[in-house]
């Protein structure tokens, strides 16, 4: 279950910046002491493969920290290949009130390079 949360944990740290097309804010959100503010998880279902080393969460998917906020239909995220992936409706909700919208996402090569199709922005 650690392994789950870490891996998420990370996820949200790489999609939030790369969604929001925002380089400026690759920092963790803080809260008024400066402490890194914790990240909160949800799905419908969560599958870990440990042979493939895959994680799957399926069904209204949020992963939040602070006032960052992504909802995706699915996100994968494959440790072998360090590539993480949000589909279906993948929104993120910035503290600014600024929505990007995209049907899909990946992120790879340590979450340094990746792509959006078909975005959206409010």
């Amino acid at each position: 279950m650690r392994r789950i949360a870490a891996a998420f944990l990370l996820l949200m740290l790489a999609l939030a910046p790369v969604l929001a097309g925002a380089a400026s804010q690759l920092k963790a959100p803080r809260d008024k002491n400066g402490k890194e503010q914790p990240y909160l998880f949800s799905a419908d279902q969560v599958e870990f493969d440990q042979d493939l080393s895959l994680i799957v969460a399926k069904g209204h998917v949020e992963i939040s920290q602070g006032d960052q906020i992504l909802l995706a239909d699915t996100v994968t995220y494959n440790q072998h290949t360090d590539t993480a992936t949000a589909s279906g409706h993948v929104s993120l909700m910035q503290p600014t009130g600024d929505i990007t919208f995209a049907d899909y996402a990946e992120l790879h090569d340590n979450f340094k390079d990746g792509f959006l199709r078909d975005v959206r922005m409010l």
